[in-house]
């Protein structure tokens, strides 16, 4: 069963970043998931004000390329994202191929605080993007 767990962890997470891999990232920052047959930003579309998660494609591509500074500059919480997605990977493949038990370990990390701190992450990754864009919506 915990290698069944693994490995419905290790396939999606893996699967984002080959996806990622196989992107050129744009160089406007944003766009990228288009390569993938995704409409633009609607919310960019319609007001020219980026959406909380305009950028994420592009850092998670950057990220995967190896360009982690470009990424972070691109969107920091998409790039604190695919860096979490990769180690998630790791973790989940270890325990597919080892069975090992690490769930005591999760359990000991997982406090309900994390949860804020995501969303504040992406508050600040949307704060980012707008200070950065605010050239191109003025």
């Amino acid at each position: 069963m915990r290698r069944l767990v693994a490995l419905a962890i290790f396939l999606p997470t893996f699967g984002v970043l080959v996806t990622a891999a196989m992107l050129t990232p744009s160089k406007t920052g944003e766009g990228t998931h288009q390569q993938l047959g995704l409409a633009p930003c609607g919310l960019k579309a319609r007001t020219g004000v980026p959406c909380p998660s305009c950028g994420m494609t592009t850092a998670f591509a950057h990220a995967t390329h190896g360009q982690l500074g470009q990424a972070f500059i691109t969107q920091p919480t998409g790039a604190i994202l695919a860096i979490g997605c990769a180690m998630t990977a790791i973790v989940a493949f270890y325990v597919l191929i080892t069975a090992a038990r690490i769930e005591k370990y999760l359990v000991q990390l997982w406090h309900p605080a994390w949860v804020w701190l995501i969303l504040a992450l992406f508050a600040a990754g949307w704060a980012y993007r707008l200070i950065t864009d605010y050239g191109d919506y003025t």
